[in-house]
């Protein structure tokens, strides 16, 4: 339903959220072989649009997806990705942040 949405509005924007949440909906279902397979479309439109948090989520999905399959480096090799990912935007906002402090902003 929500990809039928999507088609209508014909957007490119949050495309990598609705496969998103495609895998969840098929890893609750219990079908990780298609969680994979959508958890892999996520990533391809994630790396299109170029939104941070959206690669995040689809590194993360992807770790979740393999590691339901039991596929172990795979699972660590995406999630280290995610991990990865969000210590840059910490460390990023520190960084402005401790910039800003010490000119009195």
């Amino acid at each position: 339903m929500a990809q039928e949405v999507y088609d209508k509005a014909s957007k490119t924007d949050f495309a990598s959220v609705v496969w998103a949440h495609q895998t969840l909906r098929a890893l609750l279902m219990g079908n990780a072989g298609a969680a994979l397979n959508v958890s892999k479309r996520a990533r391809e439109l994630a790396n299109i649009e170029r939104v941070e948090r959206d690669i995040i989520r689809a590194e993360w999905l992807l770790g979740v997806v393999h590691q339901e399959l039991g596929y172990l480096p795979e699972t660590e090799m995406h999630l280290t990705q995610a991990i990865t990912r969000c210590r840059h935007i910490n460390l990023a906002k520190s960084s402005t942040s401790n910039r800003r402090e010490s000119y009195g902003g």
